[in-house]
């Protein structure tokens, strides 16, 4: 009987898959207990593309929310 491979071509790329999918999880999980930030899976590679700059300013974040903006 052949491998499930659940519409993966063969059993290495479904793990491949997982893989992939797994390791942002992990990311994700560790963001939302380590900061207090929640992130969507599909926001995923657009905040991994920002991260640096969003660790520096995690210390200031309430003070940035807390800044009103100037509107014309």
């Amino acid at each position: 009987m052949p491998p499930r491979c659940y519409g993966h071509e063969n059993e290495e790329a479904m793990l491949e898959a997982r893989k992939y999918v797994d390791n942002r999880k992990k990311k994700i999980k560790y963001w939302k207990e380590k900061y207090g930030l929640i992130i969507e899976l599909e926001q995923y590679d657009l905040f991994s593309k920002h991260s640096t700059n969003i660790k520096k300013v995690i210390d200031i974040l309430p003070f940035l929310r807390e800044l009103k903006t100037i509107s014309n």
